[in-house]
């Protein structure tokens, strides 16, 4: 299964989403799941924020070699799985390439979460934010992970 998580500058949730999942797959010996995430608005030139790099490390995840990515075509067809960050996201996936649409969810959506649907964009804001962003993006990928364990059974 190929997963693609999709933000707007791909430089925060999404690269953290990516780099969560993966450390999990990987530590759970999880097999045939791919990870990758991009931006809908997302520059090679754009920085991965310094607190997220930190808050990365103390997750024990080297993030600082992560280059933002631009949505695509072939990042889209070759994924089985579409997350946005935000209804906006979603919206914009499935507006430039419809047939992705039964495959594109909001994450918090796929995952029938309650409440507000989009994950908060920390961008500019205290590192306060970013904790938080990082906190509600853990409870996502534990929930997913638990998800993929159930249906594997």
């Amino acid at each position: 299964m190929q997963i693609l998580f999709v933000c707007t500058g791909n430089t925060c949730r999404s690269a953290m989403a990516e780099a969560l999942l993966k450390n999990e797959v990987k530590k759970r010996g999880i097999k045939n799941v791919y990870v990758s995430s991009c931006g809908t608005s997302a520059m090679p030139s754009f920085q991965i924020p310094s607190i997220v790099v930190q808050l990365m490390a103390k997750e024990k995840i080297d993030i600082s070699s992560h280059k933002p990515t631009q949505v695509n075509a072939g990042l889209v067809n070759n994924s089985d799985l579409i997350l946005a960050m935000s209804k906006g996201h979603k919206e914009y996936i499935i507006s430039r390439f419809q047939e992705s649409q039964d495959k594109t969810y909001l994450f918090k959506e796929y995952l029938n979460e309650k409440g507000e649907q989009d994950i908060f964009d920390p961008i500019g804001q205290s590192d306060e934010v970013y904790k938080k962003t990082l906190s509600s993006l853990k409870k996502c990928i534990k929930k997913l992970i638990q998800m993929m364990e159930d249906k594997s059974e």
